[in-house]
């Protein structure tokens, strides 16, 4: 099992041509399952993605609260 995670200003998930998932600014993970793979391996790589120090704190632009603004994602 791997993950990839890449900052994204937007992403889309489409299937036979319909978008199934949208996500604006914010982290992409992209993840590889083999055969074999558990779900105590899913577990423990969550675990390490959100205990990964530089991805629990991070600052967006927020166009929402106007030009200048910054919205904090803290990781839990």
């Amino acid at each position: 099992m791997r993950a990839i995670i890449q900052r994204v200003s937007s992403a889309s998930v489409t299937i036979d041509g319909q978008v199934n998932g949208q996500i604006g600014p914010g982290l992409l993970v992209l993840l590889g399952i083999a055969q074999g793979d558990t779900a105590e391996d899913g577990e423990w790589l969550a675990q390490k993605i959100r205990q990964t120090p530089h991805l629990r704190r991070r600052r967006w632009p927020d166009e929402s609260l106007g030009h200048g603004f910054w919205r904090w994602c803290l990781g839990s």
